[in-house]
């Protein structure tokens, strides 16, 4: 037996193995829990215990095993019976036993004490919360001991800011040092009262009146208690009285009126200035004399008898004519008497007169000129006669010129359907003609017939923006181009232009340069679509009208304002043929350009500058250009932005970890323009930069200094090139790494992988940069580049990857047959309908996920087809509107009739397969 010695205690107690298993029990037991010890030997000891009490037992019981010592807890038993019976006890360790030895004390009588205890306390406590005063228990160190839910009502603040706040910094700056010299003498005196004003949360000051009494030596409170109540309403309404006081005082003093006031016997108690300067008495002499010592015989009649009805408590008012005799003047005199009436007595009476004598002498010439007037008027009468014939005949020119306004209207919308219906008839067969090429593009063909299809797509894509130039005139002059503000990375914006250039730049052998104020802020509310606009044609047209040299793009920062708005500053600089002085004024008006000869020489509608101008004028900004013939042209406007939303990471600053700061970094590049813009965008990462214009003064600089953590170089330079540099530095160092800046981009990468670490195409992304330059720096094996093959976009592998069911509905044979073809390459087998009545017909036998829809077919269109199949149908397929249609509010007709997106002819497939795309990532989450 392992409990030796215990078996007869009237204690519980238990001999417990390492799992909580009974080894062992006393006869206590059965008395105190109804168990007989047989019944609990081999039982887990938990079982006893209630549920909530477990985890409290295990963890001790875990923490005592192996160790010397013991614990003790009290826990809730559970009775043979179901009866919960409390227990105190105590456990410890045998290491010779191998065993917890715990003893369990019978603590039901103690338990019961406690919970008397506990009631009269928490009947106490309900007594103090209850209460509407604050109540406060503060210990001998002053912290708190008890603060009344009233307390935190009133105040407003927390319980845990209360406590850890100083309740002397929340008393009014001008309460401070009385209510301060109170509290400290609370030492020497037991009760103090006072008033202050007391910060509550939120801001707003109150009145609070406070008893503080000190029972510090009390054994039975031991406390500094603080009653407080809120007495704001009280003080406002003293203060209320106060200021109506003053108030009174100051209009009866100030009134420019005669005001006095008399008792019921008729003596006058006060009189204001005014009266004074009347009677041109002093105001001792008037103060306590009889109103009627101030009036003449034949006065006192009609003054006797108005007061008398006032004091019957009637205002009474009545004029009266005054000759005084201190000054020998006669007064026409405005009288009001209002009785002061309190707890239905009249006790006294004011009285205010206000001299009327000027206004009676004009109300007398008043007199005079209306009878002048009455004259001009009949007069008048005659020539308002006139004027109403007049309004007759500006009345029929009115409406002459509404019928105007609405011939006007009406050729304005023959014009705009007109537009449409040019658009809709040139697009139809463009979509035909670009898609074909495209398609014919992707298969093998001679390098004749690959120069006869670029012409084509070039030419189209040529037609196209001539069509959106047209459209976009359009709406410039009928009003209908509308600004839309959203939130955008402005410099992500412009990276993303120059991106649609940079083919162009590389085969064109120029140099692409662009700079950003670092005091932009990185994201700004604007309309992004309408800069890109802009940009795409200033620097479309400086490449082209630039040969050789370079293209710099600059914007500036040139006001940030207190309210968040900016004006920003964009210049495109070329070194292209100039614009002759004459031509400058000629830029900006529609259908003209330099001469004759650039249309021939250059293409274009003559328009690109003109919506240019208007879009800028709209985003609240100018545009002007600066130019000679043979130097290149400036343009520069500014918009109007403001500062917006910033996510991400901040402008310059990368995703890298690494830590670029005082890293040396050696760049060599013949372009001065170049070099500038490379050193301020690596000085801005803390970068330490040398500048080389050519790769024979670079080398001679690493023969002196090779000290360098990278080297970054241009491609195109004169004498040495980038790929000759590079080769040279590998004799000096290899352990360098090296990246090239080139217009053809990752070609270079392929043929001289063993001479760069990373090959970038210009004009590179600021955040391209960064990360390559903390990628080489990290000594990490990956190679970044920003430029890759392009992988074959027709592929029929993506059906796989994004599975459909597609109806096509298209009447026109060609487009059938571009958008079959496309859907083929693409590895779909499409259904085809040739009007709306067969898309419903086919629905109703089969379910599509998407319906390729055109909007104009014979017999039923797109949009009525849509309409009835988001009304009848309860499988809603993704349906996608093809139109020839381009005008903004086409496609505003076809979402409001239940399309989900909307794409205009010539297909575009890059976004064909985006909307394929994100249709079938729809599908699989349903």
């Amino acid at each position: 037996m392992a409990l030796r010695g215990f078996q007869h205690s009237l204690d519980l107690v238990f001999c417990l193995n390492r799992d909580g298993g009974i080894e062992d029990v006393s006869h206590a037991c059965l008395s105190l829990l109804g168990f007989h010890p047989d019944e609990l030997i081999g039982t887990k000891f938990f079982n006893l215990i209630v549920s909530e009490d477990r985890e409290p037992v295990n963890t001790l019981l875990a923490d005592l095993i192996g160790r010397q010592g013991g614990s003790r807890l009290e826990t809730i038993y559970i009775h043979k019976d179901g009866e919960s019976i409390p227990f105190s006890w105590s456990a410890s360790w045998s290491e010779a036993d191998n065993l917890v030895f715990c003893i369990a004390h019978d603590i039901r009588e103690l338990h019961a004490e406690r919970q008397k205890i506990k009631e009269k306390e928490e009947f106490y406590l309900t007594l103090l919360e209850q209460g509407s005063d604050m109540l406060i228990l503060l210990d001998h160190e002053g912290n708190y001991q008890y603060i009344s839910p009233s307390v935190l009502k009133i105040l407003g603040y927390q319980r845990n800011e209360l406590l850890k706040t100083d309740a002397l910094s929340l008393v009014h700056p001008d309460d401070m040092d009385r209510v301060r010299s109170l509290w400290e003498s609370l030492a020497v005196t037991t009760t103090i009262q006072t008033s202050y004003r007391y910060r509550i949360a939120g801001g707003e000051w109150r009145w609070i009146e406070t008893t503080a009494s000190n029972h510090i030596n009390n054994p039975l409170i031991g406390a500094v208690v603080i009653n407080s109540r809120d007495i704001t309403d009280r003080k406002e309404q003293e203060l209320a009285v106060k200021q109506s006081e003053i108030k009174y005082r100051s209009l009866f003093d100030n009134n420019p009126d005669m005001v006095y006031y008399q008792d019921r016997e008729g003596y006058i108690l006060d009189i204001n200035d005014s009266a004074t300067r009347l009677y041109n008495l002093p105001r001792e002499t008037i103060i306590n004399k009889h109103y009627s010592h101030f009036l003449r015989p034949e006065q006192k009649e009609l003054s006797e008898r108005q007061l008398k009805r006032a004091f019957e408590g009637y205002p009474v008012k009545f004029e009266q004519t005054l000759f005084l005799q201190e000054t020998g003047t006669t007064h026409h005199i405005d009288i009001t008497k209002v009785p002061v009436i309190v707890d239905g007595e009249v006790i006294g009476m004011h009285t205010v007169s206000k001299d009327i004598t000027k206004i009676k002498t004009a109300m007398e010439t008043i007199r005079l000129q209306s009878e002048e007037l009455q004259a001009l008027n009949e007069e008048l009468q005659v020539q308002s006669e006139e004027l109403s014939a007049q309004s007759e005949n500006l009345l029929m020119l009115n409406n002459e010129l509404q019928q105007e306004r609405d011939r006007a209207e009406k050729a304005s919308l023959a014009k705009s359907a007109f537009l449409a219906a040019m658009s809709h008839e040139i697009r139809t067969p463009m979509n035909g003609v670009l898609g074909m090429a495209s398609l014919l593009d992707s298969t093998p063909l001679s390098p004749e017939q690959r120069d006869y299809t670029n012409t084509i797509l070039n030419s189209g894509e040529a037609l196209l923006s001539v069509i959106n130039d047209i459209l976009d005139f359009s709406k410039i002059e009928s009003g209908n181009l509308e600004i839309d503000i959203h939130n955008f990375n402005l410099r992500k914006c412009i990276e993303e232009v120059l991106d649609l250039f940079s083919a162009k730049i590389g085969s064109a052998g120029l140099e692409l340069l662009f700079e950003i104020d670092h005091k932009i802020p990185f994201n700004v509310m604007g309309d992004s679509l309408r800069l890109r606009q802009v940009l795409i044609n200033l620097i479309g047209n400086a490449i082209k009208f630039t040969p050789q040299g370079e293209v710099h793009i600059q914007v500036l920062l040139a006001e940030k304002r207190a309210d968040g708005s900016l004006s920003v500053n964009f210049s495109v600089k070329d070194t292209g043929i100039g614009i002759p002085y004459d031509k400058l004024s000629s830029l900006f008006k529609a259908f003209s350009q330099v001469d004759s000869t650039t249309t021939r020489k250059y293409g274009g509608t003559g328009l690109g500058l003109v919506i240019s101008k208007k879009l800028i004028t709209l985003m609240g900004g100018d545009i002007s250009v600066v130019s000679e013939p043979g130097n290149g042209a400036c343009f520069s406007f500014n918009i109007e932005l403001r500062e917006g939303q910033t996510s991400g990471f901040s402008q310059g600053t990368g995703k890298s970890n690494v830590d670029l700061k005082g890293k040396r970094i050696l760049v060599i590049d013949d372009n001065e323009t170049n070099r500038r813009i490379l050193k301020d965008q690596l000085e801005l990462w803390e970068i330490c930069v040398v500048l080389t214009s050519s790769g024979i003064e670079a080398l001679n600089f690493l023969k002196q200094d090779s000290a360098f953590d990278l080297v970054i170089t241009d491609m195109q330079m004169p004498e040495m090139d980038g790929v000759e540099l590079a080769g040279k530095l590998k004799d000096i160092t290899n352990s360098i790494p090296v990246i090239l800046l080139s217009s053809i981009g990752d070609e270079n990468k392929k043929h001289y992988a063993h001479l760069f670490s990373s090959v970038l195409s210009k004009p590179v992304r600021q955040q391209v940069l960064f990360d390559v330059i903390a990628e080489n720096l990290s000594q990490k094996q990956k190679v970044m580049t920003n430029t890759s093959n392009p992988a074959k976009i027709l592929s029929k592998e993506f059906a796989l990857d994004h599975p459909l069911r597609i109806l096509v509905a298209e009447d026109n044979l060609i487009n059938q047959k571009l958008i079959q073809r496309i859907l083929e390459k693409l590895g779909y087998t499409s259904t085809l309908a040739f009007n709306g009545k067969e898309v419903l017909a086919a629905l109703d036998n089969t379910e599509f996920d998407i319906i390729l829809m055109d909007i104009q077919m014979p017999e039923m269109d797109g949009l009525e087809a849509t309409r009835i199949i988001r009304s009848d149908y309860d499988v809603q397929p993704f349906i996608v509107a093809l139109t020839a249609n381009a005008m903004e509010e086409d496609k505003e007709t076809c979402l409001k009739s239940g399309m989900n997106d909307y794409l205009s002819k010539p297909i575009d497939v890059k976004i064909l397969m985006d909307i394929l795309r994100s249709t079938a990532a729809l599908q699989k989450q349903t």
